[in-house]
């Protein structure tokens, strides 16, 4: 049994398998400044300057999205409208689909929050783009349902590099072609629990791993791998959604045994069928970040946030704010 998890409030969603979040991997060494030092002599020779002195920066530092929120339904439409082609473009660099994937997350983050925008931006969108752009907002306002109030203090997690596009897509379909689990549901599960494994770190129920299974769970389905491991993690996923589904299999019940939410079932299915119509949509969901909702808005937290402890808000909004790099 599953039960709604802090996590979910990260991306518009997380869960995890049988209680609340998680989500740990090695982070990379604070930034730096440099300081330069200056030298003096008493001869006419000439003088060569020390190196530059490197002096840690400390991680109190609150970051900022690049993406300020835009001013109009239309605005929103044409921003998100150049972002979802660029994520479908396989002639695009990875660099360049992944910062689009990031745009195209705070705009439709943007729009699951601004409901009475629907029809001005379907209006404006390709119409190619409204089914999925529907959908994805929907998805988005009901796992924002799950939540009743939001945490007042940031998490004790570590954000991290997930594993490349390439490799998860091929757990996904070794896992599909091994247990019958279509890979959009393993992949829209991934995204929902921990941004395709970013987030690190025990939940308040002991969930871990890239797909958030309480120690009970992992017992049942992980077969004796490594629930940090993708791989592993994705597979017991699967063995997970087959013992839910029943027989003759329900998708439904699969996912409503992963998580007894009838939000998060029709979250992830729309998730899901997005990638269904176009695969090329996986390469945004890929370079989704990890956002967190709080009473007073939203924060994001990119790789290299890393805290032991929750951080309460009243802190936090006093520590000077990094911009992280589109």
């Amino acid at each position: 049994m599953r039960a709604p998890a802090l996590i979910l409030v990260v991306a518009l969603g997380a869960t995890s398998c049988g209680g609340d979040d998680g989500g740990s991997r090695a982070a990379p060494a604070p930034p730096a400044t440099t300081v330069e030092t200056a030298t003096t002599s008493a001869t006419s020779a000439p003088v060569t300057s020390p190196p530059p002195i490197t002096v840690p920066v400390p991680a109190v530092v609150r970051y900022a999205s690049p993406y300020p929120s835009l001013a109009s339904a239309r605005d929103l439409a044409l921003d998100l409208a150049e972002a979802e082609t660029t994520v479908r473009d396989a002639s695009k660099s990875p660099d360049e689909r992944a910062r689009a994937g990031r745009r195209q997350q705070v705009r439709l983050r943007q729009l699951a929050d601004a409901p009475a925008w629907d029809a001005g931006v379907q209006a404006a969108l390709p119409v190619g783009l409204r089914e999925p752009t529907r959908r994805n907002a929907e998805a988005g306002r009901l796992l924002l349902s799950m939540f009743k109030t939001f945490p007042d203090a940031l998490p004790p997690w570590e954000i991290v590099d997930p594993a490349t596009p390439t490799d998860l897509l091929r757990y996904y379909k070794e896992a599909q072609a091994a247990l019958g689990i279509d890979w959009t549901y393993l992949a829209a599960i991934n995204l929902v629990e921990t941004r395709m494994g970013r987030i690190r770190g025990a939940s308040t129920a002991g969930a871990r791993g890239p797909m958030q299974f309480i120690p009970s769970s992992w017992a049942s389905f992980g077969a004796g791998g490594n629930i940090e491991d993708d791989r592993d993690s994705i597979f017991a996923a699967a063995r997970h959604l087959v013992a839910s589904g029943r027989k003759p299999f329900d998708i439904d019940k699969a996912l409503y045994g992963y998580n007894h939410s009838d939000a998060y079932v029709k979250a992830v299915k729309s998730y899901a069928s997005v990638l269904q119509a176009e695969p090329q949509a996986y390469a945004g969901y890929h370079a989704w970040q990890a956002f967190y909702r709080t009473p007073i808005g939203d924060f994001l937290l990119p790789k290299g946030y890393k805290e032991t402890s929750r951080i309460p808000m009243s802190e936090y909004a006093t520590r000077p704010i990094t911009l992280i790099t589109p």
